[in-house]
């Protein structure tokens, strides 16, 4: 049986008369209730009733060119949401709610292995410092309040909770890892502003912007957590990310010096 793979898809958007000032990360919702036209109704109600979000989406600009990316975290999720969408026939996105027609123009497909990410916990050497761009809002919530602040426990616990509730064969929500990846992760440098995404008339404060992050810990710990972002690429973080939150960019950055190394590196 095939392995459990993330996909995304990125569909490059003629966006017609759309005032180009107008057009960004504060309509992904619209495209959000496009995409619950395209999909089964059957799978629509089977997320709904069972609270599954496996996948992302937003929309926004690539290199000048208005673009509309999703992400799905399960085998399933690609067939009832990405696939579909993939067939030569689908060249138009039909948004009911402000009645407009927005032609695609290009589709780029890519995937990655589960188990090839998982490797790096056990294999690769990662760095250990980290750019996290939040490209779009983001926040968390936690008991009933806005979080609009990268804080790192929060950050750290969404991924991880996001891969337990996906992963179908790797899930791992490990507390003790969750406390050591927040005690040894400092903030390097941050460029963020306060950021408000708008939904069905709800403000929902949130941030945008930058910061870099360094993991002071065992290799095994730095792998750890180089798993989880490049998780996150596709999963996003924070809150309501199906609707167009939380999407971000996350890459390594050279080594810094202060990194622990295992007592017991070697398996038998």
């Amino acid at each position: 049986m095939e392995g459990q793979k993330l996909y995304r898809l990125r569909m490059w958007l003629d966006i017609g008369d759309w005032d180009y000032k107008d057009f960004g990360y504060n309509k992904s919702s619209l495209f959000h209730g496009a995409l619950m036209q395209l999909i089964s109704k059957d799978y629509a109600e089977l997320m709904h009733q069972e609270g599954l979000r496996p996948y992302s989406q937003h929309v926004g600009w690539s290199n000048g060119r208005p673009i509309w990316e999703i992400c799905t975290l399960t085998n399933q999720a690609y067939e009832e949401i990405i696939k579909p969408l993939l067939d030569e026939d689908f060249e138009t996105i039909e948004l009911e709610h402000n009645l407009r027609r927005i032609g695609i123009k290009d589709k780029v497909l890519e995937e990655l292995s589960v188990s090839d990410m998982l490797d790096n916990v056990y294999g690769d050497n990662s760095e250990n410092i980290f750019v996290i761009s939040f490209d779009t809002p983001t926040a968390f919530k936690r008991d009933g309040k806005y979080i609009n602040f990268p804080d790192m426990y929060l950050l750290y616990r969404n991924i991880m909770a996001k891969q337990e509730e996906n992963c179908e064969e790797y899930g791992m929500f490990d507390e003790d890892m969750l406390f050591e990846l927040t005690d040894n992760t400092r903030l390097l440098s941050y460029s963020l502003n306060s950021a408000t995404f708008f939904l069905e008339g709800v403000r929902i404060p949130a941030f945008k912007g930058q910061i870099r992050v360094q993991v002071k810990s065992t290799q095994t710990v730095i792998n750890y957590a180089n798993m989880l972002f490049e998780y996150a690429n596709y999963a996003g973080i924070g809150i309501k990310t199906a609707l167009g939150m939380g999407y971000v960019n996350i890459s390594q950055q050279r080594r810094r010096d202060n990194v622990r190394t295992d007592d017991n590196t070697h398996c038998s």
